[in-house]
């Protein structure tokens, strides 16, 4: 048998070549083969009839309307959306989206396809999320930012902003203080994933 120099080969490679996986060994070793698979793995996923197993609180998704009908594999379910329900990739290849019917944002699912280090999980969102920006947006100079003034919101599924505060630069996060106060008094059970949805 031949010896192989692996000193210039990423340790995906080396793992791969170590266990005779010669066709992963080719998309480690190859420039971009790892992302392309992850890409794949996206696309199979948002094509597919199935969510990752480790939904918790897998309460939370069947009260939604999905039924969980069996094992796919080792990562994955087999499940039933309610109608209109989809699946939809992100700009990122270990992100996509659970939308519902009126394409609102309700479970975040991160799968990672490469082959050395697959994971899959899913967490529902709550209807209300907080966004915090300084004045104006971000710009590339960080510095210059942290001398604006700072914007919290409070937006809903719909993308309708609930409260908005502007709070004077050189305090630490207060918008965002503000917009949890904000949703203790009038939003109290924002945190709970089925709230607010009706």
């Amino acid at each position: 048998m031949n010896k192989i120099d692996t000193a210039g080969m990423n340790a995906a490679a080396v793992g791969a070549l170590a266990r005779d996986d010669m066709e992963n060994f080719l998309v480690a070793s190859s420039p971009g083969g790892i992302e392309r698979q992850e890409a794949a793995g996206q696309k199979a996923l948002v094509e597919s009839l199935t969510l990752p197993k480790d939904a918790r609180p897998r309460a939370a998704f069947e009260a939604m309307g999905i039924a969980f009908l069996g094992e796919a594999d080792d990562l994955f379910a087999y499940v039933e959306l309610p109608e209109g329900w989809e699946k939809r990739a992100t700009g990122h290849a270990m992100h996509s989206d659970l939308l519902d019917e009126l394409g609102r944002l309700r479970a975040s699912i991160f799968y990672k396809a490469a082959f050395y280090d697959r994971s899959a999980h899913m967490r529902p969102v709550a209807y209300y999320r907080i966004e915090t920006e300084p004045e104006g947006g971000y710009t590339d100079n960080y510095l210059a930012d942290k001398e604006k003034s700072q914007i919290g919101r409070v937006v809903g599924a719909n993308d309708v902003v609930a409260f908005e505060v502007k709070v004077d630069p050189g305090h630490h996060s207060p918008e965002r203080a503000a917009c949890v106060e904000w949703l203790e008094e009038n939003r109290p059970d924002f945190q709970d994933t089925s709230a607010y949805w009706d």
